[in-house]
């Protein structure tokens, strides 16, 4: 795995059947104080909210972003994108624990993928544009 691990999750040396550390890769595990952010991410995603307004609970309620400072649309545009919080890493599936099931991360994609609405979300000066489809 390279740089850093996504929000809510940390770096863990993978175990054998023993519980005995492994040399050699290492794995995805879950934080779950983070991971309780990242379901309401998702659960917020989901009932429609934009990205802006998803960011905006988080920096009310004082909780820091995943760099350590405020949330952004951008950031929880990201996060929803990111297939690693369905448990999939570098294209394959069940790689490490899963925070949302696949039917979630669908069910908040607002868009397919690569196409030109999914990558035009934000107006130049990092503005939300994003609606949910009907």
């Amino acid at each position: 795995m390279h740089g850093h691990p996504p929000y809510g999750y940390r770096t863990a040396a993978p175990a054998d059947e023993s519980g005995r550390t492994k040399s050699g890769g290492r794995t995805l595990e879950i934080v779950e104080t983070e991971a309780e952010i990242v379901r309401r991410i998702y659960r917020d995603a989901r009932a429609g909210w934009t990205p802006g307004r998803i960011a905006r609970e988080p920096n009310r309620d004082g909780i820091a972003s995943p760099r350590g400072g405020t949330w952004a649309p951008q950031v929880v545009w990201r996060m929803l994108r990111n297939p690693a919080y369905r448990g999939e890493r570098y294209g394959v599936k069940r790689a490490h624990p899963a925070i949302v099931s696949v039917r979630a991360w669908n069910a908040a994609q607002p868009y397919p993928m690569n196409t030109k609405a999914s990558l035009s979300c934000f107006d130049g000066n990092g503005r939300d544009k994003w609606s949910p489809p009907p």
